[in-house]
């Protein structure tokens, strides 16, 4: 499965400017021949706020900080 984030730029860096709004992540998976592939996306927020404040959750964040996304697909359907 290869995972692309609609977002991320061609070295997979998102960079979003701090407005206190969430900045949710989208993405599609793909199998080995290119064909997107349907199931549920989960996604999992994790990092450090810039006051020093760790982050962890399923929503996006809104504060300024530095931050990875890990994604899951689930309940895949080929």
């Amino acid at each position: 499965v290869t995972v692309k984030f609609d977002e991320a730029d061609s070295k997979n860096n998102c960079e979003f400017t701090f407005d206190c709004t969430p900045k949710a992540m989208t993405a599609k998976a793909y199998d080995k021949n290119g064909d997107e592939i349907a199931g549920t996306m989960k996604y999992i927020y994790a990092g450090v706020q810039t006051d020093g404040k760790a982050y962890l959750s399923t929503t996006a964040p809104i504060h300024a900080g530095a931050y990875t996304v890990t994604l899951s697909v689930e309940n895949v359907r080929s």
